[in-house]
C-alpha cells in the first residue's frame, strides 16, 4: 500500500503539535461556503487483525509495520481537582507525530512495491494525504493522526467517574469489562483505561496455572488503518511499557533520584518486548482488536449480524470524542453507539465542541438526533458557568442513553 504525506512542517512545530492542534481546532470549517458533505465509504468497514500490525522492521519475510525504536513524548492531561488534591494530572506517553512520519518516508521502496502490486485494485482510496492546510481529507482521511483536545476532556471525565489511571485500584473497573473507542485516532482515552487495566493487573496479578480471569475487552476503531498502525497500537505498546513492562528500580547512592515524570525517549521495541506484550494480553485474557472504515454497517456486527465480532454482544464503555462535527455522518454514528450500548448499565460519553463552525455538528444537534430516536443525553462534564472548559469554543462531555 503506498502512503502520501505532503507534511511542510519543521522540526519546532512537529515537537509542539499537541498545542498546535488543539489550539486550531477553535473553528473546523472543512469548506468554506460549501454545503457538508459526509465521509464516502471509500474504506468499508472490516477488521484488522493485530498481527498484521506488530510486524517490526528486523524480521524478514513480511512487510514492516513497526519501527525498532518508538520515539515518544508524554502527555500531561489536566484532572479536575478533589478533596485530595488542588492540582491533579495523568501522564501518558504518545508517539511522536515526526517519528511516524518519518517512518513513513523511510519503507522500504520494494516492499512497498509489493504489497501495491498484489493488493489489487482500488487500493488507491486507502492512501492516506497529510497537508499543512487541513486537518480532514473527506472520505479519505479522518484526522487520526492529531490528538484532539475533546479526547483530553474525555480522559478527565473517566477520571471523575471513578476510572482514575493509578488510584482506588481495590475495585476494578476495566478488567473484566468491554471497552470500545469509536473514531480512535491517538486513542489518548482508550490509552488511560488501558494504563488503569495495567495498574489493576499489577496490583493482582492472574498466577500462573490458574483459571484465566474474565474477559477484558478493548476494541478500538478509526477510520484508517495506517493511523492504527502508525499511532493507535504504539500508543497502546508505550502505555504498556510505562505502566506493567518496564521494570523500576531505586538509584545507587551515588545517582541522581529519577524524576517522578515521564521524559520524552525511545521505547525499543524488540521482539522480546511484543512477546511479552502478547504474553499479557493471553494470561490476562484481554482482547484486544482494531477496526478500520466507515461507521455504516460496523452496527451490524456489533449486534452480532456478521463480521468476526459476530455474537459479541455490546460493550460496557463506549467512548467516542470529536466525532459529532459532520451532520450527514450523525445517523451512521448513532447506530453504532446505540448497537454498542444496548445494554441497561452501558455507558456511552461522547466528547465535543458545543459547536463547530461551518459544518453544523455539535452539542445540540447530537442531543436533537438523540432525542428523535427516544434516548436521553445528560451532560455529565463541563455542564454549569464556571466549569469544564470555557476558553474559545466551549467543551462538554455527555452521556448518551437510549431505549431499551
Amino acid at each position: 500500500m503506498a502512503f502520501s504525506f505532503a507534511f511542510d512542517i519543521d522540526a519546532a512545530e512537529l515537537d509542539n503539535e499537541l498545542a498546535d492542534s488543539t489550539a486550531s481546532l477553535e473553528q473546523l470549517d472543512l469548506a468554506e461556503g460549501a454545503a457538508p458533505a459526509a465521509s464516502t465509504s471509500a474504506v468499508p468497514h472490516r477488521e484488522v487483525p493485530l498481527d498484521t500490525l506488530v510486524r517490526i522492521f528486523f524480521l524478514p519475510g513480511a512487510l514492516a509495520t513497526l519501527p525498532p525504536l518508538l520515539s515518544y513524548t508524554p502527555v500531561t492531561v489536566p484532572l479536575s481537582p478533589d478533596e485530595a488534591s488542588k492540582s491533579r494530572r495523568a501522564t501518558l506517553l504518545r508517539r511522536d507525530l515526526f517519528d511516524a512520519r518519518f517512518q513513513v518516508l523511510n519503507q522500504d521502496e520494494d516492499l512497498s512495491t509489493d504489497e501495491a502490486a498484489s493488493s489489487g485494485k482500488g487500493k488507491q482510496k486507502e492512501e492516506v494525504f497529510v497537508d499543512e492546510q487541513s486537518d480532514l481529507v473527506k472520505g479519505v482521511y479522518e484526522g487520526g493522526l492529531k490528538t484532539w483536545e475533546c479526547s483530553l476532556d474525555l480522559v478527565d471525565c473517566l477520571d471523575q467517574r471513578g476510572y482514575a489511571v493509578d488510584t482506588d485500584l481495590t475495585t476494578e473497573r476495566v478488567r473484566g469489562r468491554g471497552v470500545l473507542e469509536v473514531g480512535c485516532g491517538t486513542a489518548v482515552p482508550s490509552c488511560a483505561l488501558f494504563a488503569r487495566l495495567l495498574n489493576e493487573i499489577r496490583r493482582s496479578p492472574t498466577e500462573p496455572g490458574s483459571a484465566p480471569p474474565s474477559k477484558t475487552r478493548i476494541h478500538v476503531q478509526d477510520y484508517n488503518k495506517q493511523v492504527l498502525s502508525l499511532i493507535t497500537l504504539p500508543n497502546l505498546l508505550l502505555t504498556y511499557a510505562q505502566h506493567l513492562a518496564t521494570p523500576t528500580s531505586a538509584p545507587d547512592a551515588d545517582e541522581e533520584p529519577a524524576s517522578s515524570e515521564p521524559l520524552p525517549g525511545e521505547l525499543e521495541v524488540t521482539p522480546e518486548f511484543l512477546e511479552s506484550f502478547e504474553t499479557l494480553l493471553r494470561e490476562e485474557n484481554i482482547e484486544l482488536r482494531f477496526f478500520e472504515g466507515d461507521w455504516s454497517g460496523m452496527d451490524a456486527t456489533v449486534r452480532g449480524g456478521s463480521g468476526a465480532a459476530a455474537g459479541d454482544g455490546p460493550y460496557d464503555l463506549v467512548l467516542t470524542s470529536e466525532t459529532v462535527y459532520s451532520v450527514p455522518s450523525l445517523e451512521p454514528l448513532l447506530d453504532l453507539l446505540e448497537a454498542a450500548t444496548a445494554r441497561p448499565d452501558g455507558l456511552c460519553l461522547v466528547a465535543c465542541k458545543r459547536i463547530y463552525f461551518g459544518v453544523g455538528g455539535g452539542e445540540l444537534e447530537f442531543r436533537r438526533r438523540v432525542e428523535e430516536r427516544g434516548g436521553e443525553v445528560e451532560t455529565v462534564w463541563g455542564a454549569g458557568e464556571g466549569k469544564g472548559k470555557s476558553v474559545g469554543v466551549g467543551r462538554t462531555v455527555m452521556r448518551a442513553q437510549w431505549r431499551q
